[in-house]
């Protein structure tokens, strides 16, 4: 357990940022960071500079993909993946 308030707001902070469904909404995840934050994702190799770039960037890492041993054309290799990745996207886009 943390015992300095150092420790105690980077332990809260982490909890946040890794908490399952942190992504769900991304101004929670947003929340932890300053105006004039600089981001830098590693495995991804982004780096982001700002709060409107990481707002951004938590969108689209709340995605759903579809992974398949394809090459560049697996809409046509794999129609029947493409076409239930597409209609999940459809049917689960928030209604305007």
């Amino acid at each position: 357990m943390a015992t300095s308030d150092r420790e105690r707001l980077f332990d809260d902070w982490a909890l946040a940022w890794s908490s399952i469904d942190s992504f769900q909404d991304p101004e929670r995840v947003l929340s932890l960071f300053v105006d004039d934050c600089f981001f830098e994702d590693v495995p991804f190799g982004l780096v982001v500079s700002g709060k409107e770039e990481l707002r951004s960037f938590v969108k689209r890492a709340n995605a759903k993909t579809n992974e398949v041993n394809s090459s560049h054309a697996a809409y046509i290799s794999h129609p029947k993946e493409t076409a239930k990745l597409i209609e999940e996207a459809a049917t689960s886009a928030p209604q305007k």
